[in-house]
């Protein structure tokens, strides 16, 4: 299905608050890191607050979303159960996990809407991924221009971090935007679409040199070459020239690559301990990546460990250290702390079966009984272990793209 494109309305009246506060939601949600100055905070609050304020002008019934009700009484239940099981304080912490599952719970509900109502805002996503893309050209040019707006940690060794505090999270934008706009278009973008798509490409590999963004787009890759062996029959000459692309395709980014002054050279050690060393060697002698699959390994072995009861927010430093000896301490790095980086993993552990059941619902909504849906859940839940942070916007807004576009697809079986 491919979603009606935004609309701005053509008279004055239909100019409404509510639309006014839609199009500032959207906005705001493609630069969730942007502080204009105003706190050091790394995620800011301006998607949550116009999404609230989004909701609170909605003038249509929601009978149709009636779960997302039991959605939210999941997570109540869980933060509830998690905080009777574990000693909890009303602190810094605690208050941020309350603020990102129920901002997660706003942000889907509110773009739902909002698209119900006016229809994918692909101007809007093109618009701000354009601002993205000049703002890591500024930064190239002027190192720390951006820093006034924007809370950023890195350092000259790695990549530009545009609108983002960080590279990596820089190339997280770049992926799950492009992804979002394919998803809108039914995957039929047009040429000023496509172009942008290969600009964000180029500028996940070559200028915020994040192994984590470029392991995403392998993930996407491989993925999206399995739908299309099980959905087509693919030529030979098909199938000739992806080989030639990616032959000479890889070797043609890596040659660019090594031209960047010290951005890319991180990447390349890593590719070069791929090809000579054991994966699982790679994930141990790489402190950040050792400590990411931690992270993924000790939330969900944890989500077991304490029988799918919530584990809350404060305990999940003190299982990694009891889990560590099972591992034989292939985990060395970051183990100890309470903050959990995986997606999925917070789900689970610090929700237990309530964190499962929600997920369980969503996919349910996200389904529509096409082989292509069933590929794109598998791949979104695959980089939802990663470390994206509960607080990104673009990861609701994805899941509730796909919940939108599903509305033409429920007939027959599995489909294209």
């Amino acid at each position: 299905m491919k979603l009606h494109r935004q609309h701005i309305p053509n008279n004055r009246r239909a100019i409404s608050l509510q639309w006014i506060m839609g199009c500032f939601f959207v906005l705001f949600c493609t630069i969730p890191w942007v502080n204009f100055g105003l706190n050091g905070l790394d995620s800011q609050p301006w998607p949550l607050l116009f999404g609230l304020l989004f909701l609170l002008f909605l003038n249509h019934k929601i009978n149709s979303r009636k779960y997302l009700f039991f959605l939210a009484w999941l997570v109540a239940f869980g933060i509830l159960i998690g905080m009777f099981l574990i000693q909890s304080s009303f602190d810094f912490l605690f208050f941020r996990a309350l603020g990102n599952y129920f901002g997660f719970l706003i942000i889907f509900s509110s773009f739902m809407f909002y698209m119900d109502r006016y229809g994918f805002p692909e101007k809007i996503l093109f618009t701000m991924n354009i601002v993205w893309l000049v703002g890591a050209g500024l930064e190239l040019i002027f190192p720390g221009i951006l820093i006034s707006i924007v809370n950023e940690r890195t350092n000259p060794g790695r990549g530009v971090t545009s609108l983002a505090p960080e590279p990596t999270f820089f190339a997280v934008y770049l992926f799950f935007n492009s992804w979002m706009l394919l998803i809108g278009t039914d995957y039929r973008p047009n040429f000023k679409t496509k172009v942008l798509l290969l600009l964000n490409v180029a500028a996940i590999f070559g200028v915020s040199m994040s192994s984590m963004g470029v392991l995403f787009l392998f993930f996407a890759g491989l993925v999206s070459v399995s739908y299309y062996f099980l959905r087509f029959r693919i030529k030979r000459s098909t199938l000739i020239k992806m080989t030639a692309f990616v032959m000479l395709g890889f070797p043609t980014l890596g040659f660019f690559v090594s031209f960047l002054e010290g951005s890319g050279i991180r990447l390349i050690e890593l590719v070069n301990r791929l090809i000579v060393s054991n994966p699982l060697d790679l994930f141990f002698m790489d402190a950040s990546m050792n400590s990411r699959l931690s992270n993924v390994v000790f939330s969900i072995h944890g989500f077991f460990y304490n029988f799918g009861l919530p584990g809350g927010f404060y305990s999940f430093g003190e299982v990694s250290n009891q889990l560590s000896g099972f591992y034989r301490d292939y985990f060395w790095y970051g183990i100890g702390g309470n903050k959990i980086m995986s997606w999925v993993g917070s789900f689970l552990f610090e929700l237990g079966f309530f964190g499962l059941l929600f997920l369980i619902v969503l996919v349910a909504k996200i389904y529509d009984n096409t082989r292509r849906r069933w590929h794109e859940i598998v791949l979104l839940f695959i980089l939802l272990l990663s470390a994206i942070p509960l607080a990104f916007p673009l990861i609701p807004m994805l899941m509730a793209t796909l919940v939108v576009t599903k509305k033409s697809s429920q007939q027959g079986p599995l489909r294209g």
